[in-house]
């Protein structure tokens, strides 16, 4: 895991990209055509400091992703698919764990996609629950559970 510092540091690096952005009245950017004291952030280095984030201030609310650990879902007639196999794990959206996955009841929505109830032990000693949004990719909205 990055220091403080690491954080600090990557943080005020995408601050400048972001302002440079704001004053040119842009949205996107190509490596060639940011001025030299530019140096935005790779996607590792953003992913490192939302690891920083989510383990020394615990969010309330947060979206991840869900890595099924070679797991799957099976089809139970005309129930909703069951997961078999082990549990899953929370990641970031380049792939670092945040946390453990328990996988609950599949359910239909009112939409007609597939959900599965989840718990998250996560990485920064909170426990998580909320809804893996099968059906539609690999995310999940989870929030803090009442009872830790």
């Amino acid at each position: 895991m990055i220091t403080k510092q690491e954080r600090d540091a990557i943080v005020e690096r995408e601050q400048a990209l972001t302002k440079w952005l704001h004053e040119n009245k842009r949205n996107y950017y190509q490596p060639a055509e940011l001025p030299p004291w530019i140096n935005p952030p790779t996607n590792d280095e953003r992913s490192a400091v939302e690891v920083f984030d989510f383990i020394t201030n615990p969010p309330k609310k947060y979206f991840l992703y869900i890595d099924l650990n070679g797991g799957s879902f099976q089809k139970c007639g005309h129930l909703a698919p069951q997961h078999n196999g082990p549990n899953g794990y929370a990641t970031t959206w380049t792939g670092e764990r945040l946390g453990s996955v328990s996988f609950g009841h599949a359910y239909c929505s009112n939409f007609g996609d597939i959900r599965v109830a989840i718990i998250v032990r996560a990485i920064n000693g909170c426990r998580y629950v909320g809804t893996y949004f099968y059906s539609a990719g690999d995310y999940a909205r989870i929030r803090l559970a009442k009872h830790q």
